[in-house]
């Protein structure tokens, strides 16, 4: 296994800095080499790699919290403290600019952040009937559909094509705070929450959401059956007392979950400072990967085998517990490794998340700046 000082095998990139206060999120957009950011300024920023052109999205009125491309689609989903979700169709403003209409060098340097052209609020589309912050949102593999969760303990799924609202999913006990497909399996997805546990749903069973997983038509859901939901979650994943003689404690909130390319593996980490490696659909934890000295704030699989798995850690606004603001990369080999393999130090600031690309590209993103990595 490598030590711990080890920072062979992923080197810095370049780095940006693009907003004027904390950068919470990030998602790339792999078509268009393009990386996307949401703030605490409020705004989220477009920046493509390659060429270094930038442009800002603002229409939210609190922080962005979260943010996610459509697959396969020029669409981007952003929820915020507004208690807001929104949908960016970005094909138009990617259109204007091939056609001249947009001027990539215009600068904005208005009170929401620093360079970069910026849209106007006639790009987004604002999705309504939340009681919460937007803490998490996630497209499923095909693009058809959107789950989001906040801070009324609620997931949410919509309907993409026409923004119709289908279910309210009801059984986590406090804060949804992350959530994720299955990229297999397209009608079954994962939360994580402030309550401690990793919810597993099933929208098969739901006839609505079940025809646009697959593509097919389906009428409008009626106002009783979006309105709320008697869909359960199939599986409640808590972390064992005690696995491999290794003693957990109290189950802590959940802040990142991610599934690996294959969808046998579920990846889920928070403030107990330890990454659980669990089966899927099984949801038996058979992996403890510990390391990190602080709250893990984000998880990315690699892309490909899926056989590297990133995570970030930082200390959290309300948390005042010592940690080294670094990133790890593990190794997990086969269904049950897990060798830590670098781990990247040196990051002056909180680092909040971290993200893949298709191409080697791992971004990481501190307060204020974005770093990209190549990793071998």
């Amino acid at each position: 296994m490598a030590g711990e000082g080890e920072t062979l095998g992923a080197r810095e990139r370049m780095s940006l800095k693009l907003h004027s206060n904390n950068v919470t999120c990030a998602s790339f957009w792999l078509e268009e080499d393009v990386v996307c950011s949401g703030s605490m300024d409020g705004t989220l920023m477009l920046w493509r790699v390659h060429d270094g052109w930038t442009h800002r999205l603002r229409a939210h009125v609190g922080w962005v919290t979260c943010c996610a491309f459509q697959p396969y689609g020029a669409t981007l989903a952003s929820g915020s403290a507004d208690e807001t979700l929104r949908l960016w169709h970005l094909s138009a403003l990617l259109a204007a600019e091939d056609s001249g209409e947009t001027n990539i060098n215009d600068r904005s340097n208005g009170s929401n952040g620093s360079n970069g052209s910026t849209s106007k609020r006639s790009v987004s589309v604002e999705l309504k009937s939340y009681g919460g912050c937007v803490k998490c949102c996630c497209f499923s593999p095909s693009g058809a559909l959107l789950c989001s969760g906040s801070a009324d303990n609620l997931v949410r799924v919509w309907r993409v094509r026409d923004q119709a609202f289908l279910h309210t999913l009801k059984g986590h006990k406090n804060w949804v705070l992350a959530l994720v497909f299955n990229p297999v399996h397209h009608a079954q997805f994962a939360t994580g929450s402030a309550d401690g546990t990793l919810r597993l749903w099933d929208l098969s069973s739901s006839p609505t959401a079940a025809a646009a997983v697959v593509g097919v038509s389906s009428p409008p859901p009626s106002s009783s059956s979006s309105s709320s939901s008697a869909l359960e979650s199939i599986a409640v994943l808590k972390p064992p007392k005690n696995l491999a003689g290794v003693t957990l404690g109290t189950s802590k909130e959940v802040t990142c979950c991610c599934y690996n390319p294959l969808g046998s593996l579920l990846c889920s980490a928070g403030a107990d400072r330890v990454v659980r490696v669990w089966t899927a659909p099984g949801g038996i934890c058979h992996r403890v990967l510990q390391g990190h000295r602080g709250q893990v704030n984000s998880l990315s699989f690699q892309g490909g085998s899926g056989r590297l798995v990133a995570s970030v850690e930082g200390n959290g606004a309300f948390h005042h517990f010592s940690s080294d603001n670094s990133m790890i990369l593990w190794d997990l080999d086969g269904s049950v490794g897990g060798e830590l393999i670098v781990r990247l130090t040196g990051h002056k600031r909180r680092v909040n998340c971290c993200a893949f690309n298709g191409s080697g590209l791992l971004i990481v993103t501190h307060i204020y700046i974005i770093v990209t990595y190549i990793y071998k």
